[in-house]
């Protein structure tokens, strides 16, 4: 599954929208059909993984990165993937701690940068609320709640 969320999130990011001089040729009108073909069915194989609580591959890693991959997937892909990211959204703010950390239990940092990312990624008006306390400085060695 690592491997599909890479080669979805680097199509997802081929396809967002660049100025024109920075995509110099850009890609063709049939390239970019089967890479929007190969997104819609990656998305969909994705979307399938999920489990009931919202979680991907049962890691609040891969589920931040994974909800981003689908939260900048192009339309109309994106909005396939929507309810699928929102209930992924829902799991990750439940994992969020007083401390203003996102995590389970290992690598605190990594699990609260990746949830981040993904509720940037949802530009939810309720989120900012816990980007911006997951902002503040927080350590590991601190008492956990």
């Amino acid at each position: 599954m690592t491997r599909l969320v890479a080669a979805l999130l680097t199509a997802t990011l081929a396809l967002s929208p660049v100025p024109a001089a920075a995509q110099g040729a850009g890609l063709s009108k049939d390239t970019r059909q089967k890479l929007l073909t190969a997104l819609d069915r990656a998305s969909a194989w994705v979307r399938s993984q999920q489990k009931p609580t919202g979680v991907f591959e049962d890691h609040l890693g891969i589920t931040g990165i994974t909800t981003t991959a689908l939260l900048k997937l192009p339309k109309p892909a994106r909005d396939q993937a929507s309810a699928s990211a929102l209930k992924a959204l829902d799991y990750i703010r439940a994992q969020a701690k007083p401390d203003g950390g996102i995590y389970e239990k290992a690598i605190p940092h990594y699990m609260t940068a990746v949830s981040m990312m993904a509720l940037n990624a949802g530009g939810l008006a309720p989120d900012r609320a816990l980007v911006t306390k997951g902002r503040a400085p927080w350590h590991p060695t601190r008492e956990r709640s």
